[in-house]
């Protein structure tokens, strides 16, 4: 008899619950609340390792239209290593700002520059033309950047 109740809870938990999306909550929210849960999820990205989605996201900053969200990326290499992330990345928004018809729609615009230095000179360059005192402080107090 236990035996039989058992395999028809199994049955039971194995069937597949179809969840009617209209009744999934479509609260409003701001552009501000999805940045907060974009950057902690960025965050929650760096932390356990997969660096390049949290540098695909540090990149962009989304525009919100109703529960769409827009995302441009400088190329097709950058879309597909964001779509393959995307999934998980929806799901947490979701449910974090409770609007289950939210969407990532990302758009390629091969135009975007992302400025970046990559080598010491480059960056010391870089911060001379942000604070053109940098050079000034160096020779008043004889220091050698090493680059």
């Amino acid at each position: 008899m236990s035996s039989i109740r058992a395999k028809k809870d199994l049955q039971a938990s194995i069937q597949k619950k179809v969840v009617n999306l209209d009744d999934l909550p479509k609260e409003p929210f701001t552009e501000e609340a999805l940045m907060k849960e974009w950057k902690i999820y960025g965050e929650r990205l760096s932390s356990s390792g997969l660096m390049l989605m949290c540098s695909l996201m540090g990149m962009v900053e989304p525009k919100v239209h109703e529960s769409k969200v827009h995302i441009e990326l400088p190329n097709e290499g950058s879309k597909l290593s964001f779509d393959e992330n995307k999934y998980d990345l929806v799901n947490y928004l979701r449910k974090k700002l409770d609007n289950y018809d939210i969407e990532v729609l990302i758009q390629v615009n091969e135009e975007i520059t992302i400025k970046q230095t990559f080598d010491p000179r480059e960056k010391l360059k870089h911060l001379n033309e942000l604070n053109p005192n940098l050079e000034l402080l160096c020779r008043t107090f004889a220091l050698e950047l090493k680059h």
